[in-house]
């Protein structure tokens, strides 16, 4: 989701004033045609207000009118967040964040200003006084410190501390009267509702005080419309919400997830009346796949015959044993290196037990052939079977196998799902088994020299093996295959029969099991050749814990005054160093309806 960009509309639309998470000139063009309602480029003008305590689910939630009426001419998303940090859940650094486009880190601005530094992260009153004069600023607010750090060097302003209706009122006024380009409004009621009753949509007070705004809002669109210039101007609209104060963990993802902090769940919105419409994250929490880094370490898995490097887990709690009845779910994370294979090789351990590859194996396994992968499963009995799946993967990057079985009780035949990345490759796959598999065989990752038939040649890496006594739901093993940690609030937890992160550093050998059977795990390096990796590498395949930089996934506050300035036409020196970011849509010039 990241700097994603609208459709273009075709011989109606150019691109937006937003770009996509680079660096891009102004390109809107200065006049527009007759049906583009004559806007001019010099008469572009921003209204924005700020909204403390609107939840951003919460206010999805509750659709209020005068809000959701402005969505169809948007980009918008319900599920950003107020900063990069957890010290952007106090409102001061929340603001900052929206009024310089820098986080806490920077301008010192966490539960006060005290230790602020405006001087070198200064606000949008205090850069555009300096780098564009000419752009007359005004301010409107109902708390004191936002008047007094973040107003500052506006070119008027007015506090009304405590009194949302007063502050629309004059932003009202200053819309009916004024020529400013930059109208600021901060209302803080419902942060006020939201810390007394709570910040939910279901909480009577907390519905009003949002009502009670939008219906503020519903008034200064209004009066935006009718200003008697209004046609011939160019008005970005931007409303916007910060912290949330302490609430529940009311919002869809798991724990491990900032999107799932409540606090910090804001919205944005980005308003034109030519915009096409884009709601940015409507799926819910986004995913970290190919947003935060995989960093972490693991062991390189390599060598031939007795030499090779491997993880030898003795099972004496007979956890991978499987009977009539049972069933299972085995996942893990690998990824094959270029180097070393030349493809035909085959029936290489990555994880398993068997130490055969035909009959009596009385185990389970998951073997490479080639530049793709089988699993193997078979009882004491002359029942095996190599299952093969149709994909090959040789390409350097981190993937997931996993597999799911199913043995009803009472019956012999198994059902076996077998997955990659977290997509079924092979469904339902029936197989027979005559006798439990209960060999008590350590659980081998990595080389297990196999016999003169079979290639003995390993190079890869595994990480988050994992081990679950039960068959998890497909939308589950979809859910955590690309994660690289399980959180303790899933109720599939209590399952978790084994979990080696395999992480445990350079000249570990022993590698430790964070389920509750603690079956910690031995790294065999027989002849001294075992080399641990540490990685950091962003990948469409997984999505681990969620770094820092994780909240540009979605439009957030901190990327607001990076907007403003490219839509009033401010050249952004790159000296600035602003963290926001631009997001763009299709601008259409098509006629605006007399009605809007």
């Amino acid at each position: 989701m990241k700097g994603k960009c609208g459709k273009i509309l075709l011989a109606t639309c150019i691109m937006a004033t937003f770009a996509c998470n680079k660096t891009v000139v102004d390109d809107l063009p200065t006049s527009y045609p007759a049906d583009g309602n004559g806007v001019q480029s010099q008469n572009r003008k921003v209204l924005y207000l700020i909204l403390d305590g609107a939840e951003g689910k919460q206010i999805d939630t509750l659709a209020p009118q005068n809000i959701s009426a402005l969505l169809k001419t948007s980009v918008y998303s319900w599920i950003g967040m107020s900063g990069a940090n957890n010290k952007d859940t106090v409102l001061p650094g929340a603001w900052a964040s929206m009024m310089t486009g820098y986080n806490s880190d920077l301008t010192k601005v966490q539960t006060g200003f005290d230790t602020a530094n405006l001087k070198d992260y200064p606000s949008l009153m205090t850069r555009l006084r300096d780098v564009a004069p000419d752009i007359r600023t005004v301010g409107y607010s109902s708390s004191k410190l936002f008047d007094q750090y973040l107003l500052t060097d506006a070119s008027a302003k007015l506090l009304t501390e405590g009194d949302d209706a007063a502050v629309a009122a004059n932003v009202i006024s200053s819309l009916e009267k004024d020529s400013a380009g930059l109208i600021v409004g901060q209302f803080h009621s419902i942060a006020e509702a939201g810390d007394q009753y709570g910040y939910r949509y279901n909480i009577p007070e907390y519905a009003k005080a949002v009502s009670t705004v939008d219906g503020y809002i519903g008034e200064i669109v209004q009066a935006l419309k009718a200003r008697p210039n209004y046609a011939n101007e160019n008005w970005l609209l931007v409303i916007a919400s910060n912290e949330n104060g302490v609430v529940d963990k009311n919002n869809n993802g798991d724990s491990t997830s900032a999107y799932n902090d409540t606090r910090r769940n804001s919205f944005v919105i980005f308003n034109n009346p030519r915009f096409v419409t884009e709601n940015i994250g409507r799926d819910g929490t986004p995913s970290t796949k190919g947003l935060s880094a995989y960093n972490d370490s693991t062991v390189l898995l390599t060598g031939t015959g007795s030499s090779g490097v491997s993880i030898k887990v003795p099972d004496d709690k007979r956890v991978y044993d499987l009977k009539n009845g049972d069933s299972a779910t085995i996942e893990f994370k690998f990824k094959y290196l270029k180097s070393g294979v030349t493809g035909t090789e085959y029936f290489m351990n990555i994880v398993g037990m068997a130490t055969g590859f035909y009959s009596n194996g009385n185990a389970w396994s998951f073997w490479r052939s080639g530049n793709g992968f089988i699993f193997y499963i078979s009882d004491n009995t002359g029942k095996y079977y190599n299952i093969g799946y149709s994909s090959q993967v040789n390409d350097n990057n981190w993937h997931t196998l996993a597999a799911s079985i199913a043995w009803p009780k009472g019956t012999n035949k198994a059902h076996i799902n077998l997955y990659l990345d977290g997509l079924i490759e092979v469904s339902d796959k029936t197989v027979e088994l005559n006798a439990d598999l209960t060999s008590g065989k350590p659980l081998v990752i990595g080389h297990m020299p196999q016999g003169t038939s079979v290639g003995n040649y390993t190079d890869f890496y595994v990480s988050d093996f994992r081990y679950w006594k039960t068959l998890l739901p497909y939308s589950i093993i979809t859910q955590y295959d690309c994660k690289n940690e399980i959180p303790t609030s899933s109720p599939y937890y209590p399952y978790l029969a084994a979990d080696y992160r395999i992480n445990d550093g350079n000249g570990s050998t022993v590698i430790k099991d964070n389920s509750v059977n603690h079956q910690d795990g031995e790294v065999v390096d027989p002849s001294g050749i075992a080399q641990w990796y540490t990685f950091n590498e962003v990948s469409n395949n997984v999505c681990p814990a969620p770094d820092q930089n994780f909240y540009k996934a979605t439009p957030n506050g901190l990327d607001i005054p990076m907007q403003i300035y490219q839509w009033l036409g401010v050249i952004i020196n790159p000296s600035w160093n602003l963290e926001g970011q631009y997001w763009s849509n299709g601008y259409s010039d098509v006629q605006v309806p007399d009605n809007y």
